[in-house]
């Protein structure tokens, strides 16, 4: 019995592992700073591609919150941004937030020196336990997202910005009541037309 309870002490003292979730969108750009060091154009599709870490710990309980202050990159860090890529440019820079709801995601970066980073907002409707981190988003489930990159501090001249692909429109309440009438409108006029025969 004493080797059970050892072993529990033991395995509440080993850190939790990291537990990624992987999103993968296609980001259309749609606005691009002046400055010639911005790698996009306007309308080209780019690859955006962000890992989480799950088991990262919220700031505090049930707050769906995820920050991250801190540490030297070059001798690493742990935060619940694991990697972000846009287009291939590596933006998990080492201030870090996530911040998940019933309705939504954010994530947002940004290196204290060089203000380099980005903001990815996706509205949805999240079936967030407590404020966990989803584990996976469909594209066609969103009804709205929106990044920016930032090359450096002025978002304007280094950076830019656009929508997520695939995000689908979820039909206005009107309207779907109004395609329910006319269903029930057609199923009663062929029901009628059938008895007539």
């Amino acid at each position: 019995m004493c080797w059970l309870i050892g072993c529990a002490v033991l395995l509440s003292a080993v850190p939790a592992m990291a537990a990624p979730i992987t999103y993968d969108f296609t980001g259309i750009v749609n606005q691009v700073g002046t400055s010639p060091l911005v790698p996009v154009s306007v309308g080209q599709a780019i690859p955006i591609v962000i890992t989480l870490d799950s088991a990262f710990p919220q700031t505090s309980p049930n707050s769906g919150q995820y920050s991250f202050n801190g540490g030297n990159p070059t001798v690493g860090f742990v935060g619940p941004v694991i990697a972000a890529t846009f287009d291939g440019e590596s933006l998990d820079n080492f201030i870090q937030t996530v911040q998940v709801s019933s309705v939504g995601l954010s994530i947002f970066t940004t290196g204290p020196q060089t203000g380099t980073g980005f903001q990815l907002d996706l509205q949805g409707s999240f079936s967030s336990i407590g404020g966990a981190i989803p584990a996976s988003i469909d594209p066609a489930s969103l009804t709205g997202g929106t990044f920016f990159v930032r090359e450096a501090f002025s978002v304007q001249t280094y950076g830019y910005s656009g929508t997520i692909a695939g995000v689908q429109a979820v039909p206005e309440p009107a309207s779907a009541a109004l395609l329910g009438v006319v269903v029930l409108g057609s199923l009663a006029w062929s029901a009628r037309r059938w008895r007539a025969a």
